[in-house]
């Protein structure tokens, strides 16, 4: 069964009471029945309707363009609901009437414009209705419509602008307040380890004091100095283990203390050169979100390189990317790590020194995220692999706050 062709739509001029005056195109009909002058409209409209029409005229009359809920018009054996647009001119409506808002702004614009230039309208409409003698004078309905149409072309164009500035200012929010969250976290962390600090260092302290005084027990109960160079030996160990423990605590009780914010890796790279190693930095522009303790970082790493790389002469620092994280490589050309120590080297007082420097290394990273393992093959050196997660590191074409 064939679908019947699509209703182009309704071009009327009807009088104030309804009358139709003039069919704008005689192949504009409602359906299959032809719109005859002389009628009244309510002939084409479904009773139902009618309330509708009435109101749309009367308001019509005084505003003088309008448009109209839809309207259910009926041919010899079928209705159909069309969307109607009235303008008032003179002593006359003209009403457009499609299916849908579209197909009435592509009637209005067929029947308003040709070749894109404005139709000058000579309506004919006399007493007796004859298509020839009267025109309705000083008829420009297309410079409204223009006007309307600019209006919205700009209306919209406003919009997206506004659009466009509020997603802005919406990815800024989003990306403030992620930021805000991330720093509140580190603070958190920050208060527990402090606290789980507190209770190591009292705890180790207090040993290394219980042996002093072990020692200091024994030494008194000889005369013999050969005897007590012994005990003196092992009380100044304990003594210079207390002074470590109090150094490190410096730098710890630091840690948390100021927001992370965006450091220049280059920078931290600068500070912590040491003549004894050459350092090369292929690093670029990279930023890093972190706390300002990652100073520390390098300077432990490099520190961890001269002490323990034996054969060590220099160090290669460069960023590759993972996905959407980063990693920075650390790498050096000293003796490397054994497999059986690559992960315990990051726990506290592991090593021959004070144990301290990798701990506080994997400390102060965690405060915004980042972890670090040791991935070198022994014997070709150490290699320390930092990732960087996602958000927390960005190219240094944004300064630095």
């Amino acid at each position: 069964m064939n679908e019947s062709p699509r209703n182009p739509g309704i071009v009327l001029i009807c009088d104030f009471n309804g009358i139709i005056l003039h069919i704008y195109r005689d192949d504009f009909s409602i359906f299959s029945l032809p719109v005859n002058k002389g009628e009244h409209l309510s002939k084409y409209i479904k009773s139902s309707s009618k309330k509708t029409v009435t109101g749309f005229f009367s308001k019509l009359s005084s505003v003088g363009f309008l448009t109209s809920k839809p309207i259910e018009f009926i041919a010899s054996s079928t209705t159909e609901t069309l969307y109607c647009l009235g303008v008032r001119e003179l002593n006359f409506f003209i009403i457009f009437g499609a299916n849908s808002p579209t197909d009435l702004g592509e009637l209005i614009s067929e029947v308003l414009y040709s070749d894109g230039v404005p139709v000058d309208f000579s309506q004919i409409c006399s007493e007796n209705y004859s298509h020839d003698k009267t025109r309705i004078p000083d008829y420009q309905i297309y410079e409204d419509f223009t006007r309307l149409n600019n209006e919205l072309v700009n209306m919209n164009r406003e919009l997206a602008d506004a659009q466009v500035e509020i997603e802005m200012k919406s990815d800024e929010l989003n990306k403030e307040i992620e930021l805000r969250k991330q720093v509140e976290e580190s603070r958190l962390i920050t208060r527990k380890k402090l606290n789980i600090l507190s209770s190591l260092t009292r705890h180790d302290i207090k040993n290394k004091v219980t042996t002093i005084l072990g020692f200091l027990r024994f030494a008194q109960k000889t005369n013999d100095i050969e005897k007590i160079k012994p005990f003196l030996e092992k009380i100044h160990e304990s003594a210079k283990a207390i002074e470590h423990q109090i150094d490190f605590t410096k730098d710890y009780q630091n840690l948390g203390v100021n927001s992370p914010k965006w450091l220049r890796l280059s920078d931290m790279i600068i500070l912590a050169s040491n003549p004894a190693i050459h350092i090369i930095d292929d690093t670029g522009t990279i930023q890093i979100f972190a706390d300002p303790l990652f100073e520390k970082v390098m300077y432990n790493l490099t520190d961890n390189t001269i002490r323990h790389g034996k054969t060590a002469t220099e160090v290669y620092v460069s960023v590759t990317t993972d996905q959407d994280d980063i990693r920075i490589i650390w790498d050096d050309n000293g003796v490397g790590v054994p497999i059986d120590q690559k992960e315990m080297i990051f726990n506290r007082g592991f090593g021959k020194n004070t144990g301290l420097g990798l701990f506080l290394i994997r400390e102060v990273l965690t405060i915004t995220g980042m972890t670090i393992q040791e991935t070198g093959e022994p014997g070709r050196g150490a290699r320390f692999e930092i990732t960087v997660p996602d958000g927390m590191w960005r190219y240094g074409s944004e300064s630095i706050d």
